[in-house]
């Protein structure tokens, strides 16, 4: 008995120093040295190399940020190391020995786990957003050319950092390191001031949407929509009070090129020549319609001297021309109680004006056209007709226009 325990005794020691311990992590087998830190190193120079020329791509619009993974991507040394401590510890001296006699290979799976570095993804977002983002600029009431006028806030966008981490944290559930490049596609939230356009709409007491008119534009006539951009952030917020005269004229101001518009296309001499501020004619025709049916008086108001393709945004007899200086567009607020408000936006390829009041309309409106043509001359006579109930009680008239047709651009 006491040799065969002393052959046990050697047998295991023997086994012992041939039996090996072997992991697997990142689809490589390591054979687990006496000291563990040494496998650990062995481990994640592996997992280095598998990630040394792998990046994490931001993209936002047409714009792509790289992130290296060896900044990312952490590798929890502890995790590993008690892992193998565990596996050491759950073999006993039996599996040894069957191991080595027999020549069997046992290989012990491990589960890497990391310690993902976020800040680094925190903080080349933020460098991101430091390029385009705005400070965030309340609407205020204020005044333009002496009139009352309610500025637009300034709205900002900022990057969605909490949605880029989320959207990052969901590869970490996947082999990551034998992927390709990990990108993902930022978005942008908008962040607005509490005080805006509509809380001072609303707080003025303009609840009414009497009217409103859309038109139509080619957006690739670049310094035509500069102009007309111009124009209607001119008279967007303009309050029109009682007894108030409303100057399309007065409130644009002079169209030169040290004031910031463009040289387009406009109508000079009865032809289609370049002009500087071409273009915010359609902005004054777009006001037209909804200023005829709020129920305004129009003291000025010109058509064009040409008709056709590319002046037809808005139907004949419906378009107001304004030069500075002797052309203009001209309006009063006849009522004694009731105040007016502007509301005008570019939005995509359209102009969109409305007219908000205190006090709905008394009457509903209608225009009436008369249409005379000879050959290429055309004259239109307008009317506005206020009903009351379905029956007519105003016949106002308007103007007479008078137009030269063309069909294609002269």
């Amino acid at each position: 008995m006491k040799y065969f325990s002393l052959i046990i005794l050697l047998l295991f020691s023997v086994c012992s120093l041939h039996a090996k311990l072997i992991v697997r992590c990142f689809d490589k087998d390591f054979i687990v040295n006496p000291n563990i830190e040494y496998t650990y190193s062995q481990i994640e120079n592996h997992f280095n190399s598998l990630i040394s020329e792998k990046n994490l791509i931001l993209k936002l619009d047409n714009e792509s940020y790289s992130i290296p993974y060896s900044l990312l991507f952490q590798l929890a040394k502890k995790s590993i190391k008690d892992q193998i401590s565990h596996i050491r510890k759950s073999q006993t001296r039996w599996d040894k020995i069957n191991l080595s006699l027999f020549n069997k290979t046992k290989i012990y799976d491990l589960t890497p786990r990391f310690h993902p570095q976020t800040e680094f993804i925190t903080k080349k977002i933020e460098e991101i957003n430091s390029f385009y983002e705005k400070d965030i600029v309340p609407a205020r009431v204020g005044e333009l050319s002496g009139y009352k006028k309610i500025y637009r806030e300034t709205d900002s966008e900022r990057i969605n950092i909490q949605k880029a981490l989320k959207d990052f944290s969901s590869y970490l559930k996947e082999d990551f390191y034998d992927l390709p490049n990990i990108t993902i596609n930022l978005e942008k939230v908008r962040l607005s001031p509490s005080r805006t356009f509509d809380y001072f709409r609303e707080k003025l007491s303009f609840n009414y949407l009497i009217s409103e008119k859309t038109t139509f534009f080619n957006t690739n006539n670049i310094n035509r929509n500069i102009n007309m951009k111009k124009a209607i952030e001119a008279i967007d917020g303009i309050i029109i009070y009682p007894y108030d005269v409303f100057s399309y004229n007065k409130i644009l101001g002079p169209r030169t090129l040290k004031a910031g518009y463009k040289t387009s296309i406009g109508i000079s001499g009865g032809k289609l020549v370049p002009s500087v501020g071409g273009g915010i004619c359609q902005v004054s025709s777009t006001l037209f319609y909804p200023v005829l049916m709020s129920g305004l008086t129009v003291i000025e108001q010109h058509n064009h001297s040409m008709r056709g393709p590319g002046l037809d945004y808005v139907p004949e007899a419906e378009d107001a021309a304004v030069v500075y200086s002797y052309k203009d567009f001209v309006f009063k607020n006849n009522s004694p109680s009731r105040k007016f408000l502007i509301w005008a936006r570019m939005i995509k390829n359209t102009i969109n004006i409305k007219i908000y009041s205190n006090e709905p309309n008394e009457y509903t409106y209608k225009l009436k056209k008369k249409s005379t043509r000879h050959g290429k001359s055309l004259s239109v006579k307008l009317w506005r007709e206020g009903y009351k109930n379905g029956i007519l009680k105003l016949n106002d008239f308007i103007s007479t226009n008078n137009y030269t047709l063309f069909s294609k651009h002269p």
